[in-house]
């Protein structure tokens, strides 16, 4: 199972719980996140999940920090999370009766997106799937996939160092390490280690886009890394209508050559 499905199916366990009234998610002991409801014994969990696991869904804005309000008979709410806005949408939708083939086959939740006109607008999306994923489902008039296995692979490598540089969005918390409750405080040596891979995978993303060159790089930039559908891509970069999905092909085609995953020796800075 890929780690992308493990967020997905990790998702559809603890966000139900999440929903009902009071619930809450705080660290526990072995960088792990407890999941309590409003009249739990702080001791017993409802339910375990990752810390990672928890860091993905705040990415995904499907949980947020908790307010004073929130957990009022907590004494201290730092490293504290409830369900968001828009994880209340993913569990109506997943639990939906007249959905049942949506909850089969892929995860639905919600997201703000900008539109052309600078206005938000609430959109549903498949959770489960990134543009680079809906990319290699579909075929073109030639009966072909619009993107091949080596090219959705190098766009996933792509991201991986944009995950690991640390360039997604930031949370209040470090956690590369886990939860700081109940486990070995991080010292100053794990500090390093950590900034240490942020930085060499940036480096690497760096290079890679370089590679691409520009305008390639933007369009790589929108789709694998900010997972923007090439629609929105285009409205972002400004864009002629259906003119990404070329642009995006040439472009996984230079990231796959520079990856070497064709065969090729990689490509020298």
């Amino acid at each position: 199972m890929t780690a992308l499905r493990e967020i997905d199916r990790e998702a559809a366990r603890v966000l139900p719980r999440l929903s009902t009234q009071g619930a809450f998610a705080k660290p526990i002991k072995n960088r792990r996140f407890g999941i309590f409801g409003s009249k739990s014994n702080l001791r017993h969990p409802q339910l375990i999940c990752s810390g990672a696991i928890m860091t993905a869904l705040l990415h995904r804005e499907l949980v947020r920090e908790a307010g004073s309000t929130d957990c009022p008979k907590l004494d201290a709410i730092e490293d504290v999370y409830v369900l968001s806005e828009i994880g209340r949408q993913f569990v109506r939708r997943l639990s939906a009766a007249d959905m049942p083939h949506r909850s089969q086959h892929g995860i639905q939740g919600s997201r703000y997106i900008r539109s052309h006109d600078k206005a938000k607008r609430f959109h549903v999306v498949n959770l489960a799937e990134t543009p680079l994923g809906w990319l290699r489902k579909r075929k073109g008039a030639d009966g072909r996939a619009l993107i091949s296995e080596t090219e959705f692979a190098a766009g996933e490598k792509l991201r991986e160092d944009f995950t690991k540089a640390q360039m997604t969005p930031r949370v209040t918390s470090d956690w590369s390490a886990g939860p700081s409750t109940g486990g070995r405080k991080k010292g100053p040596s794990d500090q390093l280690c950590v900034q240490e891979a942020a930085l060499a995978a940036k480096q690497r993303l760096f290079i890679a886009l370089e590679k691409a060159g520009p305008g390639l790089s933007d369009i790589l930039l929108q789709t694998c890394c900010y997972l923007n559908g090439l629609e929105q891509a285009e409205r972002e970069l400004g864009w002629p209508q259906r003119s990404g999905k070329v642009v995006l092909q040439i472009g996984l085609a230079r990231l796959v050559e520079h990856y070497g995953l064709n065969g090729t020796r990689k490509l020298s800075r």
